[in-house]
């Protein structure tokens, strides 16, 4: 019996079929073992990919509203009024050659080299009314000579000072008298108007926006979903809690316009013989209800400079989260997974601020992980 048992074995042992068939069970749970860390590994993989998506997503929105009152400011500051005074101040002006006028010239000429709003000196330069994508500047500033206690990133304040805003000498040698002085007055306090209201607004809904990381913990509980929302992406806001921005407002008060002394005899127009006409205004006459002031344009205070700085540099951002369970009952919740990110608000200039005093919409969010 031993004996047929023993060639029963050694039959089983050498046959071909039984050499395969062997080694193939004893692989099955070691290959049942890899499918589920297979599996395990990407079900981990996955959340984590997951949870970095929310975490740059959250990032992302963040600071996305910075951008936009940043370069919104910068639009502000200078573009806006440009193209607006470029396009509606297009009046020719007619020169009195008994004076010296002869260059051919507009209104936008008249308050531009007054120092009125920023813009180009040639006012036909298609570059500057048209910028590219490529240029690191726009070139957009006050006349030369007029501004330049302004054309600082902490601009003098004007106080109680007359800002005169028509040139003194077209006033001499051109034919621009009151009423379309007050024409155009009219249209640079709508104007003004309009963009401070902007300025202000934007502002308010900034900083109503950006506190306590608002955007961040919202966008991170609405892209993973893991964690109650009173207490999803804390962790991660806190890197966003100094780096809020604040844009000042620089106004005028008291508003100084140059216009010729003119008189009509028959149907011809003369210059009155007598030095350009200043007439001084108060901007609260023409600001706008409740408003004693004309607003300008907006610049960046101290510790925002600081901020900006920063943010060229980058912030990092750090999120812990929870991993699945798994199959193999190790505990992952010791190794303390999370995600990272480094986000950067970055602009041309070196200093980072393109807010004022030149004035460039050019603020981009870029993230590395």
């Amino acid at each position: 019996m031993v004996s047929l048992i023993s060639a029963a074995v050694r039959k089983t042992v050498f046959n071909k079929r039984a050499q395969f068939v062997l080694p193939a069970v004893l692989l099955v749970p070691i290959v049942l073992l890899v499918i589920y860390l297979i599996f395990e590994t990407a079900k981990l993989s996955r959340e984590k990919i997951r949870q970095q998506f929310a975490l740059d997503s959250a990032a992302f929105v963040e600071l996305q509203p910075a951008v936009t009152y940043l370069n919104a400011t910068s639009y502000i500051n200078a573009a806006f009024p440009y193209r607006i005074f470029r396009e509606n101040m297009s009046t020719p002006i007619k020169a009195d050659i008994h004076r010296g006028g002869g260059e051919d010239l507009t209104v936008y000429d008249w308050f531009y080299r007054a120092g009125a709003f920023p813009g180009a000196a040639d006012k036909n330069n298609a570059d500057a009314y048209q910028p590219k994508d490529s240029d690191q500047e726009w070139n957009l500033r006050y006349a030369e000579g007029t501004r330049t206690d302004w054309e600082k990133e902490d601009p003098v304040p004007a106080g109680d000072s007359e800002v005169v805003l028509t040139d003194p000498e077209i006033s001499d040698k051109y034919f621009v008298g009151m009423d379309l002085l007050i024409e155009n007055l009219y249209l640079y306090s709508i104007v003004y108007g309009i963009l401070g209201d902007t300025f202000e607004n934007q502002g308010k809904i900034y900083d109503k926006i950006s506190k306590d990381g608002m955007f961040f913990k919202k966008s991170y509980y609405l892209n993973t979903g893991t964690c109650k929302e009173s207490e999803c992406g804390k962790e991660g806001a806190r890197a966003f809690q100094d780096v809020g921005v604040k844009i000042l407002p620089f106004t005028i008060k008291n508003l100084k316009l140059n216009h010729a002394y003119l008189h009509i005899a028959g149907q011809t127009t003369y210059h009155g013989g007598k030095e350009p006409n200043p007439v001084v205004i108060k901007a609260s006459t023409i600001a706008g209800e409740g408003r004693d002031s004309l607003f300008q344009f907006g610049y960046l205070d101290s510790s925002s400079r600081r901020v900006l700085r920063k943010l060229r540099s980058g912030i990092d951002v750090e999120q812990s989260f929870t991993p699945p369970a798994n199959y193999f009952n190790v505990d992952l919740k010791r190794y303390k997974p999370r995600v990272h990110v480094k986000v950067y608000l970055q602009c041309p200039a070196g200093s980072n601020n393109c807010v004022w005093p030149r004035s460039t919409p050019k603020y981009q969010l870029r993230m590395t992980p």
